[in-house]
């Protein structure tokens, strides 16, 4: 067998494995040096990237994760394959092999948070913390590439703040940006910063459009990001969608009714799937009270533990051409795929899906906008039920865009 492959011109092999799926292509690696080599060379992942197999990956992780108190739990990224329906996991050990022999303040010591902040294209920005020691990484979790990139000096709320990324394989280059979020303990933060792997450096992008704005939920379509902001001015809140361009900074408001939340409880989210503009609007979701909230969100009354409820799922399509916005779907109530109250919940676009996922109850279900149907996408979601630990009110579960098909040397 090993000599029938020898025998094939290098072409030919370089054909089959681009057509393989990500964990198997992992695997390949250990066949010989020679596949190795090839698997990991950059004009290979560039071709990888352009084979006919649709992009299907998604990354399930908690956004934050307590490494201490899991040592014994996986700590690996659990990736979903909409298209096997299956997850998979792809080991972080090699960064902290890469944290241990770079960093002598990790030494002897395994971090005690990860942040898992943005993903894009087969990269991975991460955080990782141990007392006031912070690194923050890029990653490429198939060729074991990192960057370590500076910390930010402007002031960062790793677990509220919106992270995004932005990677272009044209040019191996990627763009982080973060949008900072009112916090009552600090003065008024509404400033947009980015990272850029060509300078090497942040840099101040903008501030938020309007003083009363609150960033809910931010997206790239693109390369234009897009950001869903609250109106804090008005009760109930009224959700705004602005577009900013990265090279400028300069925002411009898209004039489109959005889904009006009736409780401050409720979440809106962008998300983009098949190269359109989608938002989820989640509502019954259950919240804490906390010294976060604003004046509106005081006036929930919060009710003793109570058994949980269905959450209401609607998906909305954002017309941006038309200044449109209709209505797709609604999850079904009473079905196998149906979430419940005080679970956080996320959602994110994936082949030809949109996922919503719930990290702590370890459901997962999708919808087909080909098919129009809801649908369970993985047969082994208990897969990633209690991979981690969860504050069940916390507002993000962490789940990120991972397109393993196009991963390239970070």
């Amino acid at each position: 067998m090993a000599r029938l492959w020898d025998d094939l011109p290098p072409e030919v092999v370089e054909n089959v494995l681009a057509r393989l799926p990500v964990h198997a292509l992992c695997r390949s690696r250990l066949v010989c040096k020679k596949w190795d080599h090839l698997i990991t060379d950059p004009g290979f992942t560039s071709f990888y990237a352009q084979t006919s197999r649709r992009a299907s990956h998604v990354l399930i992780m908690p956004r934050e994760l307590s490494i201490c108190r899991s040592i014994k739990r996986k700590r690996n990224w659990e990736i979903l394959d909409i298209e096997e329906k299956r997850f998979y996991t792809l080991s972080e050990n090699f960064i902290e092999d890469y944290l241990l022999r770079t960093n002598k303040d990790f030494a002897h010591f395994i971090p005690c948070m990860k942040f898992t902040l943005a993903a894009d294209a087969g990269l991975v920005y991460a955080m990782y913390f141990k007392y006031e020691t912070r690194r923050h990484i890029v990653c490429n979790p198939v060729s074991k590439d990192i960057h370590q990139i500076p910390e930010p000096k402007f002031h960062i709320l790793y677990n509220r703040d919106i992270f995004l990324m932005l990677v272009d394989n044209a040019t191996q280059s990627y763009r982080i940006v973060t949008i900072q979020l009112y916090d009552s303990h600090y003065t008024r933060r509404d400033q947009v910063h980015l990272y850029d792997s060509k300078t090497l450096q942040w840099r101040k992008l903008c501030k938020i459009p309007g003083d009363s704005y609150l960033a809910h939920s931010s997206i790239f379509l693109r390369g234009v990001l897009f950001t869903l902001f609250f109106d804090l001015s008005i009760t109930p809140w009224r959700p705004k969608l602005c577009a900013c361009d990265l090279d400028t900074g300069v925002w411009c408001h898209i004039d489109v009714q959005l889904p009006q939340p009736s409780h401050p409880q409720d979440k809106l989210q962008l998300v983009v799937s098949l190269d359109r503009l989608f938002c989820v609007e989640y509502s019954g979701l259950r919240r804490c009270r906390s010294s976060h909230m604003t004046d509106w969100e005081a006036l929930i009354e919060l009710e003793p533990e109570q058994a949980k409820q269905p959450v209401t799922v609607v998906i909305w399509e954002i017309l941006l051409a038309d200044r449109e916005v209709r209505k797709v779907a609604e999850m079904p109530k009473h079905s196998p795929q149906t979430l419940l109250m005080g679970d956080p919940v996320v959602a994110l676009g994936c082949g030809d899906s949109i996922v919503v996922s719930s990290l702590v109850a370890g459901c997962c279900v999708a919808f087909d906008l080909l098919k129009h149907c809801w649908h369970d996408p993985s047969t082994n979601t208990e897969h990633m039920y209690g991979t981690c630990m969860l504050d069940p009110h916390r507002e993000y579960a962490g789940l990120v865009n991972l397109d393993l098909r196009k991963f390239g040397t970070s």
